[in-house]
């Protein structure tokens, strides 16, 4: 998780966010790469996608279905929630054998 963090606060000074949208980022992406690695048994691939224009900063996340179910994970549910609270733009879904998170986080 260290990495996703330190990797979002680069993005987010080279994108000119201000420090409260920089944390922002920080706990958004730290929030998804959670959920995506589930118990943490063993490794899995996680690929963001991030690209910026005037608006703001723009996410993709993608990473393996957990094959946990969602509505027993009591964690999921909180991180679903939070995410939304810091970009309410955010949508879940799956692609093939993957999951996807995207959102986007205005200036």
């Amino acid at each position: 998780m260290s990495t996703v963090r330190i990797f979002a606060g680069a993005i987010g000074r080279r994108s000119d966010l201000d420090d409260e949208r920089i944390d922002d980022l920080k706990l958004a992406l730290s929030e998804i790469a959670s959920g995506m690695i589930a118990d943490g048994t063993e490794a899995r691939s996680l690929a963001f996608e991030i690209a910026t224009d005037e608006s703001g900063v723009h996410v993709r996340t993608t990473g393996p279905l957990t094959g946990a179910d969602p509505s027993a994970d009591i964690g999921a549910d909180h991180r679903r929630r939070l995410l939304e609270a810091l970009v309410p733009d955010a949508i879940w879904s799956t692609e093939g054998d993957e999951q996807l998170v995207t959102f986007s986080l205005a200036r």
